[in-house]
C-alpha cells in the first residue's frame, strides 16, 4: 500500500461514507476516494510537495465550467484535513456534481428527443435517397434528398413553402 494511501485511510476516520477507490490503488502519483454514489475526490500529492492538491471526479462529457480545488498540509492532523475537506471543497464539489448530473439528464433528454425526431421523419420520407439530420436543439433539421423526379421536388417545395408560411403567420 502506497503511503498517500495511508494517510487517506485515517483522513476516512472522519469522512462518513467515503472510502479508497480501489481502482485507483496501482496508480503512483495519485490516489481517489469515493462516496459509492459516483462522486468522488482525487489527490494528488505530488504536485505540491508537502501538500496534498484535492480535485473533484467529474464526467468527462460534462464538467463544471471552472473547477474549484484546494490543497491541505499533509502535516496537518487527519481529523484537521478532513475538516478542511468538509468546510473548504465539500460545499462546492456537491453543489457542482449536481449541477452536472441535472445537465448530464438534459443531455440524455436531449439526444433521446433527437433520435425519436430522425426516426419519425426518416420514417414519413420513406426513401432511400434521403437522409435526416436533426440539430442540437432539437427543433430544428437539415434534410438530404437526392434523385427523386422534378415532380416530387415541386410537390415537396410548394408544400414547404406553405408550412413555413403558416409557421410565421402563428409565431409572434
Amino acid at each position: 500500500m502506497k503511503d498517500l494511501d495511508r494517510e487517506l485511510i485515517e483522513v476516512l476516520k472522519f469522512l462518513p461514507g467515503w472510502q479508497l477507490d480501489p481502482a485507483n490503488r496501482d496508480n503512483t502519483w495519485y490516489s481517489a476516494i469515493m462516496d459509492g454514489t459516483g462522486r468522488g475526490i482525487y489527490f494528488n500529492a505530488v504536485r505540491m510537495r508537502g501538500r496534498l492538491y484535492l480535485s473533484g471526479r467529474f464526467n468527462d462529457n460534462c464538467r463544471p465550467e471552472h473547477c474549484e480545488h484546494i490543497s491541505v498540509s499533509r502535516n496537518r492532523p487527519a481529523r484537521a484535513i478532513a475538516a478542511d475537506i468538509q468546510r473548504r471543497f465539500l460545499p462546492w464539489y456537491l453543489e457542482a456534481f449536481a449541477a452536472q448530473e441535472v445537465a448530464i439528464k438534459a443531455e440524455e433528454a436531449a439526444v433521446e428527443r433527437r433520435s425519436r425526431v430522425k426516426k419519425e421523419l426518416t420514417e414519413l420520407l420513406g426513401d432511400a435517397n434521403a437522409s435526416v439530420n436533426v440539430c442540437r436543439d432539437g427543433e430544428t433539421v437539415s434534410i438530404d434528398v437526392r434523385w427523386i423526379p422534378v415532380k416530387v421536388a415541386k410537390a415537396m417545395f410548394k408544400a414547404y413553402n406553405q408550412a413555413m408560411k403558416s409557421a410565421q403567420e402563428r409565431s409572434p
